[in-house]
């Protein structure tokens, strides 16, 4: 399972949807799949150090973490 660089930890906790996973970074922590599925690819590119290679990467590791949610049939 991949995981996610610091730099787009820090884009999710701060960014704009970051209230929808809590009030403290511990609790946005908890919540970044919650937080990262709010954004549009270019709602990602919007956010301060986030370009092309990482706004890739949080839409990967979403995909990621959705599908190892999803029971198997």
């Amino acid at each position: 399972m991949p995981k996610l660089s610091r730099r787009a930890v820090q884009a999710l906790l701060t960014g704009r949807y970051a209230a929808l996973g809590g009030r403290t970074l511990c609790q946005r922590g908890r919540n970044l799949l919650t937080i990262a599925s709010r954004y549009s690819r270019e709602e990602l590119l919007a956010e301060p150090g986030v370009g092309p290679k990482t706004a890739q990467e949080i839409r990967l590791w979403v995909e990621t973490q959705l599908q190892s949610q999803q029971p198997e049939a």
